[in-house]
């Protein structure tokens, strides 16, 4: 019949042994699945020259201080829509990664705190930072606090999300936030 293949006839002889009790009808069945495995393993070999699982490991490459970047411990991990590469740290605040070296940005650079909880970007590109300290917005090259006054100023922000430049929610430990920079007053949805 064109377009089956065939099992080797060792295979029905070892398979044989294991398969007494199943019917021949799903022993052929699985004895053709079982021989189509070994082809594609044994052409995978024979083709690539290596064992078939390391044909499909990506490339993998390793950062560290040597290499630029401002800390070791990452706690935060994002990739902007201009496929720029940022970091955030326990101990040195935000780092970008341009694809040949990193750029450290900290507290002299508007940072509340060197620590960093969380990194996301809004739709339209804007970086938005949760740290220990409070959470800011990139702006230029100038990081700048979303919350100054209130219940939330300077409290640890683990949590961030940017639905829109004009909608970003703050998750932290005294409650949530909803952050409109259009609005004088801060929308707290739960808090101690």
């Amino acid at each position: 019949m064109p377009g089956t293949i065939t099992p080797h006839p060792a295979a029905y002889a070892i398979l044989a042994v294991t398969m007494k009790t199943r019917s021949r009808k799903r022993w052929r069945s699985w004895a053709r699945v079982a021989s189509s495995r070994a082809v594609v393993a044994a052409l995978l070999l024979a083709l690539g020259g290596a064992h078939p699982a390391q044909a499909f490991n990506p490339a993998q490459r390793r950062y560290t201080v040597r290499d630029g970047l401002p800390q070791s411990q990452v706690y935060a991990l994002i990739q902007d829509r201009d496929g720029f590469l940022w970091t955030g740290t326990a101990t040195a605040g935000v780092a970008r990664y341009d694809g040949r070296q990193w750029k450290a940005m900290g507290t002299e650079s508007g940072l509340p705190t060197p620590f960093v909880e969380m990194l996301t970007t809004s739709p339209s590109g804007t970086l938005y930072v949760a740290t220990t300290g409070g959470a800011a917005y990139l702006d230029g090259y100038r990081f700048q606090p979303m919350v100054t006054e209130g219940p939330f100023a300077g409290t640890a922000v683990s949590a961030i999300l940017a639905v829109s430049d004009s909608e970003v929610w703050l998750g932290a430990r005294t409650g949530l936030l909803l952050w409109q920079p259009s609005r004088q007053e801060q929308l707290t949805i739960l808090s101690q």
